[in-house]
Order: structure tokens, then sequence, then C-alpha cells
């Protein structure tokens, strides 16, 4: 939104200073939406990255090959890394309607329309789902 005047008759230091307030109102907001996003990313990350640590310790892999590997990684960031991260989106696999993966939950996302709880797993197009159906200790 723009400040446009046809003459300095029209100029009202109040309306041009509640137009101010708007656009730095709207941009502080966008800048918070993104600062979540980022935060969901980092956390998404996290877990990720836990598992697979814990994975590969279970598997023999010592701290030295995980260094090693780092090393290597860090030589080559544009091999490894996609430019940027979109949250993942399927359909229910109970209604059909499209869940997102949360932003406040990384790797998880709940329908909107019937509740359905989904996961989604890393690195794949796997997504596990609750069976509301089955009973607890089967």
């Amino acid at each position: 939104m723009a400040l446009t005047f046809s003459s300095s008759n029209d100029f009202n230091p109040q309306q041009a200073n509640a137009e101010l307030l708007y656009q730095a109102d709207s941009s502080a907001q966008r800048a918070s939406e993104k600062a979540v996003q980022a935060s969901s990313q980092m956390q998404r990350m996290e877990y990720i990255v836990c598992a697979m640590w814990e994975a590969l310790k279970e598997s023999g892999v010592s701290q030295d090959i995980l260094y090693d590997k780092i090393d290597q990684i860090l030589a080559e960031p544009g091999k490894y890394f996609r430019k940027s991260y979109e949250p993942l989106i399927i359909n229910c696999p109970k209604c059909g309607k499209a869940i997102q993966e949360s932003r406040k939950t990384p790797l998880r996302g709940k329908c909107m329309f019937c509740g359905q709880e989904v996961t989604f797993y890393p690195f794949t197009d796997i997504v596990a789902f609750k069976d509301e159906n089955k009973s607890e200790d089967s």
C-alpha cells in the first residue's frame, strides 16, 4: 500500500500515520509467520537427526565415522541439501481431504475434517496413521 497524494492539500498526517502503522504491522506479522515456520523446520530436523543418530549407534557406527561423514557433507553441501523447505501435504487416508504437516509439531499432521492423525516420515513417501478401530492391546 503506497501513499499517494494528488496535491499538497490532500495530505492528511493522521491517515498517513495510520497507513504506515498498518504497513509495519503487516510486515511484522509476515516476519512472525516466517519465524514460526523456521522454528518448526528446525524442530523437525532435530527429531530426525536424533532418531538417525540413535539408530546408527545401535548399528555400531562410531562417532569418528559420523564426523568423517559430516566433513564430507560440508565439503559438498549443494549435493545434499534442497534449497527450500515446504511442509509435506498428503491426502487423508480416512476421508481423502488434504492434510499438511503441522508447523507446531513437525512430522505430525491432523485432518481438519475428520480428525485423523498421521505421521510424516522423512526422506520417503511413507505416512503412518492411527487406526481408530484397532484396540490398544492388539
